[in-house]
């Protein structure tokens, strides 16, 4: 076994070099291959053995005296470990500097929000899209079934927005919709859908212009990748706040509650996200031939006479933040004296019909 002693002692002392390779003998080789060694000599004068352990090591004698030591030996076999562990630190290191640095390029401009009342159109923290859409929405006048109306839909201006996939989609590319805000006139029946209208901005800093009130420009998209409609009865002033939930698959949407009295008026809609919307005929509003109309999920309480379906529940026209997993954030909105305030809480899905949510304590 001389050959595999010499290989053994190697590799757990490092290079041996002998003058007369054939004449090296090593004491103390036990059967479980566990080295005591007593003697640790060079006979240079007689030319027999010449061992050197370690070129780099300065302390000769302290580490002849570890190699007597079990832990030392334990040391050696786990030391390639030892340089892997460095090696994915080190990389660790790299990965989330490279983040940090990419989040702080990424995120607000070189300014940045530093300071309460900045202003949108001096201080270079925003840039502004046109819609026309919307505006001609909203100027339009249009014969409904009750007579002539200002604003087609119902069309105050929009209010919820959010990115998320194309309606008929869970996947693929987000879109920015933007939900209208819409008015809670009574005495109409064009204004019973949230209508909702979907942009892909892959494009839009070609559209992008500081924003100036007295001097509004008209650079943005000519349409929208597509206009939606669901239908949920008239609520007051259309979406208040749109989140898209990949948990539920689905658009949630928070509003006021409306004041027609013939609708359930709930304050929570569902938007199935996951339905390809259906071209049909529009309840209410003759001016437009047939639109899209995206269905309510089949969840919540249900309304007998209209079908429309959603909960009565009392946050989020104020803000909702879907987190994943099935867990949110509601906004709690309240005045005081101070002024009008909120406190967040974080909620879980329960998937119930009275109650969408309960919150995390």
């Amino acid at each position: 076994n001389h050959g595999r002693n010499q290989q053994i002692l190697d590799e757990l002392f490092g290079t041996v070099v002998s003058e007369d390779e054939e004449e090296i003998e090593y004491e103390g080789l036990g059967e479980d291959r566990d080295f005591g060694i007593d003697d640790w000599e060079e006979e240079d004068d007689k030319g027999r053995i010449n061992r050197k352990i370690d070129k780099k090591e300065d302390k000769k004698e302290n580490r002849k005296e570890n190699m007597l030591e079990p832990e030392y030996r334990q040391k050696r076999r786990r030391g390639k470990w030892w340089y892997i562990a460095l090696i994915f630190d080190v990389i660790v290191i790299i990965c989330i500097t490279y983040l940090v640095v990419l989040l702080m390029t990424r995120g607000l401009n070189s300014k940045g929000l530093d300071r309460v009342g900045m202003s949108a159109e001096k201080d270079g923290i925003m840039t502004t899209v046109y819609l026309p859409t919307v505006l001609e929405d909203y100027l339009a006048e249009v014969a409904t079934s009750e007579g002539k109306k200002a604003h087609r839909l119902g069309c105050s201006g929009i209010d919820g927005v959010a990115f998320g996939p194309k309606f008929g989609s869970t996947s693929g590319k987000e879109y920015l919709t933007v939900a209208y805000g819409i008015y809670s006139e009574k005495d109409r029946s064009d204004n019973d859908y949230q209508v909702l209208l979907q942009y892909d901005t892959e494009k839009w800093a070609k559209y992008e212009r500081t924003l100036s009130q007295d001097d509004m420009h008209q650079m943005g998209p000519r349409k929208p990748a597509g206009q939606y409609f669901v239908f949920t009865g008239n609520t007051t002033y259309g979406v208040q706040n749109l989140e898209y939930d990949p948990f539920t698959e689905a658009w949630l949407m928070a509003v006021y509650k409306g004041v027609k009295e013939h609708y359930p008026n709930y304050t929570l809609f569902a938007a199935d996200a996951k339905a390809r919307p259906a071209k049909q005929t529009l309840q209410g509003i003759p001016y437009i031939k047939k639109g899209f109309v995206v269905p309510l999920k089949a969840e919540g309480l249900k309304d007998a006479t209209t079908g429309i379906r959603g909960w009565m529940w009392g946050v989020g026209s104020t803000g909702m933040a879907a987190l994943g997993g099935g867990y949110y954030y509601f906004s709690h909105n309240y005045n005081s004296e101070q002024g009008q305030g909120s406190t967040i809480r974080m909620y879980r899905y329960t998937d119930r019909e009275d109650e969408a949510f309960e919150e995390v304590k």
